[in-house]
């Protein structure tokens, strides 16, 4: 149990430390922080709102260092680099369930690329077309390869001819 409050310590705030360890408690004898404060007497609303706020406080503390401390899982906690994007229930109904499951994977980064397969499986994780490492945005963007033979171009044309045609469907 004392190494248990040990490893737990390193991580929670200074202030958050004096709540750790043994407490007297019962019906007529509960300290907070051993000042001597009777809580049983003189118990009130605003006093039992402030522990209840401490100890969500630290919970949240807690889980937020566990998130972030993870390295797929905790990419939500490190999206100050994302672009935001707004996606209205409405269309969220009309899009196809493989397109939901792109987006999220997408936004995680757990699609099926060479590093995160390097990762999961072992296998090779260089880009298929050049020796640099194939990360996601590597792939998408910043593959030299690809560049000069005129693939991301081809991508973007494909995805302007679609839009080209949904704009006409709805121009008619």
């Amino acid at each position: 149990m004392d190494t248990i409050r040990r490893s737990a310590a390193s991580y929670i705030s200074p202030e958050a430390q004096r709540h750790c360890g043994a407490c007297p408690t019962g019906k007529r004898r509960l300290w907070l922080g051993g000042k001597g404060t009777n809580l049983a007497q003189g118990l009130n609303i605003e006093r039992r709102k402030l522990v209840v706020e401490e100890v969500r406080r630290e919970e949240e503390t807690a889980r937020s260092a566990k998130a972030v401390s993870l390295a797929k899982q905790g990419q939500w906690m490190r999206w100050e680099g994302m672009e935001r994007r707004k996606i209205s229930w409405k269309e969220l109904w009309e899009m196809e369930a493989s397109n939901i499951s792109f987006i999220i994977r997408a936004t995680y980064d757990v699609l099926p690329s060479p590093r995160n397969l390097h990762q999961w499986y072992g296998e090779d994780p260089t880009c298929a077309l050049c020796p640099t490492p194939a990360t996601l945005r590597h792939i998408m963007t910043g593959c030299k390869t690809s560049l000069t033979q005129g693939r991301y171009t081809w991508r973007h044309n494909q995805v302007l001819k679609n839009l080209a045609s949904a704009l006409e469907n709805i121009r008619t």
